[in-house]
């Protein structure tokens, strides 16, 4: 058996060990999970198994339809960096929306004492900041990329 082979093999077998281990975490947590609803009221069960079925109801029927139309006619004409930030927007949006109408009226002040507004605009500035540094820099790799080939040498 050559050397490339044997290492293949070693890389496979740890592999098929870190799957079985994350598999005996993941059944671990399911147990957990079915243990600790077992401790509840009945209506509490219900009501999780609707808000459950619901969110993927409206996933499926809602959400995923108006992402695939918002990419077939909009994203995919834009840069592929835009189109990241993009998303990445929508969805830091989507996660604001429980706190963002409501944080002027809450009853207690303490619950969220956060300037959510705020951490959602600089999050958005880090995503969009992010997303035009790392165009600049491929833009500037794909010039000395370009000039190198241009000349035949190497740019060190």
């Amino acid at each position: 058996m050559s050397v490339g082979i044997a290492r293949r093999r070693a890389e496979l077998d740890r592999t098929v060990v870190l799957r079985g281990l994350l598999g005996l975490v993941g059944v671990g947590a399911i147990a957990f999970g079915v243990m600790s609803a077992l401790d509840r009221p009945i209506a509490d069960l219900l009501s999780a198994a609707i808000w459950f079925g619901g969110g993927i109801a409206l996933h499926d029927g809602v959400f995923a339809p108006i992402c695939l139309a918002v990419w077939f006619l909009v994203l995919r004409r834009l840069p592929v960096w835009v189109s990241v930030c993009g998303f990445l927007s929508v969805v830091l949006m989507v996660l604001a929306i429980p706190v963002l109408p409501r944080e002027k009226s809450l009853p207690n002040p303490t619950v969220l004492d956060r300037n959510y507004v705020l951490g959602v605009g600089v999050a958005l500035a880090i995503v969009w900041t992010a997303g035009i540094v790392v165009q600049l820099i491929r833009s500037m790799l794909n010039l000395k990329r370009r000039a190198v080939l241009a000349t035949g040498t190497s740019a060190h």
